[in-house]
């Protein structure tokens, strides 16, 4: 990215914070007003042909004023991340931890997901999106097979965090319920405490032996936990808010992208291909517009983080907004998020 001096990077960053309070093209006598620099409109506007010329800004239609492009969002997050390194996390004024502590007994992990998707929303104004748990990444703490119906049983996990998963199985010969409860009590006194994929990885070493010295019960037991362990899992995504984006001007009277956008947010794979991409980055990732891997989503900003239990990542949460978003106030925001439920799930465990 190309150098900017003082009088430069001052200038953008007033046509950044004036725009993202008013949604307008900004002009030279605006940043005039709003900056503390003592230089004639005449000289701005020179500075902000440069900064059109380097791609930091753009010129709307026979606008006077100029609109920040995606390189120059990028230079402002770049700024405040740089800042929060500097100087540490910005405070914030939120007293969330009580009241997620209160209700985290009567609290399943859906609850939670649901209470986080809300809360992101309520505080940023924008769309608050987190990912469930991975199943596979949790740690086991019990396993239930329950009867349903001729050879059908109801596989019921429980992860020491909390997550609660059902699944109906296919038996090849029915087994008496009594039967069932012996190879619950061997999974449980195995497995329990054990990471799922680590459970997984050994249930098919064991059914890969040639030549197995297992009595019947023991054989069924794996036999069933692969069954159930194996299973493949969806990824769940919640998100709230997703009315707040009608009133931002730059989408509400453009009827076509608000179509696109919503259309966008009812695909789970678009979302997925976002958010598991953020997975990668063990902390804060920032998609402005077209950096995000999904087209269809270039319209928007992503802020996302990944949360934890001790360092396990669980999954990813954050904040969707337009790219005109206050970034200086959503970022802490979603680091102060994470780290909230990545103390919550460490502590169940």
């Amino acid at each position: 990215m190309e150098e900017l001096n003082e009088r430069s990077k001052q200038i953008l960053e007033t046509v950044i914070s004036s725009y993202i309070a008013t949604a307008g093209p900004v002009g030279s006598r605006t940043i005039t007003k709003r900056s503390n620099i003592n230089l004639s409109p005449a000289t701005v506007r020179n500075i902000m042909s440069d900064l059109e010329e380097m791609g930091f800004v753009s010129h709307p239609h026979t606008s006077a004023g100029r609109v920040p492009t995606d390189k120059a969002y990028r230079f402002y997050v770049d700024s405040i991340l740089k800042r929060i390194a500097s100087e540490g996390e910005f405070p914030l004024s939120l007293n969330t931890d009580e009241e997620l502590k209160e209700n985290r007994e009567t609290m399943n992990v859906e609850n939670i997901m649901k209470w986080t998707s809300h809360y992101l929303s309520q505080f940023s104004n924008y769309i608050g999106i987190i990912i469930a748990p991975k199943f596979s990444s949790t740690i086991f703490q019990h396993i239930e097979f329950i009867n349903l119906r001729k050879h059908q049983i109801l596989a019921i996990f429980v992860t020491k965090s909390g997550i609660v998963q059902h699944k109906v199985i296919k038996n090849d010969e029915d087994l008496p319920q009594d039967a069932l409860d012996k190879i619950t009590k061997y999974l449980n006194e195995k497995f329990q405490g054990m990471a799922l994929q680590d459970i997984r990885m050994e249930l098919e070493e064991m059914m890969a032996e040639e030549k197995r010295t297992y009595d019947r019960l023991v054989e069924k037991a794996y036999y069933l936990g692969r069954l159930a362990f194996l299973s493949p899992e969806e990824e769940e995504i919640y998100f709230d808010g997703t009315a707040n984006i009608l009133s931002q001007p730059e989408f509400f009277n453009n009827v076509d992208e608000m179509k696109r956008i919503f259309s966008t947010l009812e695909q789970k794979s678009l979302l997925l291909r976002i958010l598991d991409k953020c997975l990668d980055s063990d902390g804060m990732q920032i998609f402005i517009g077209s950096e995000s891997p999904v087209k269809e989503t270039h319209g928007l900003s992503f802020i996302t983080s990944v949360y934890k239990s001790r360092e396990r990542v669980l999954g990813t949460l954050g904040v969707i907004g337009p790219k005109r978003m206050d970034y200086f106030q959503i970022i802490p925001l979603v680091n102060y998020t994470a780290n909230l439920l990545s103390k919550l799930f460490t502590e169940a465990e």
